[in-house]
């Protein structure tokens, strides 16, 4: 009797699960100094549009919020720490600038716009201007 074999390709599931294995795994390392875009939240509510991103390790002077026209426009920076040169370091968490440059889907009120930072994530809330405001319409019968 002869044995047949049948050899399988393996999965796709398969493919990308043997990337991740450490012995074909190896950290990228990305340039401390290049500026890279943060990642936020944002949506409307009834009067409000409100972003809010995650900036862990940045402190409140390293922040810089501003509206121009319909443009927002959000730069952070993270001051890199000591590396230590007595062992091995690896080093994933990133440093350097940080923006963010995203327009509010309606115009909006400027002068009542406000941030606030917390735990390492900052809140922008912009509401919206009058003008962009939906207003009730009263049909008049005649």
């Amino acid at each position: 009797m002869t044995a047949l074999v049948v050899r399988r390709s393996p999965s796709l599931i398969e493919e990308f699960e043997r990337m991740f294995e450490p012995t074909f795994y190896r950290p990228l390392y990305v340039s401390r100094e290049c500026r890279r875009m943060m990642s936020l939240d944002a949506y409307e509510i009834k009067d409000e549009f409100i972003v809010k991103a995650e900036l862990p390790g940045v402190q409140k002077e390293n922040l810089d919020i501003k509206l121009d026209g319909d443009m927002l426009q959000i730069e952070a920076q993270k001051k890199a720490e000591e590396e230590t040169k007595d062992h091995s370091y690896i080093c994933e968490r990133d440093f350097g600038s940080f923006y963010r440059t995203l327009s509010p889907p309606f115009p909006v009120d400027g002068d009542k716009a406000s941030a606030s930072f917390e735990n390492g994530v900052l809140e922008i809330r912009l509401p919206k201007a009058e003008e962009a405001k939906s207003k009730h319409i009263e049909v008049k019968v005649k």
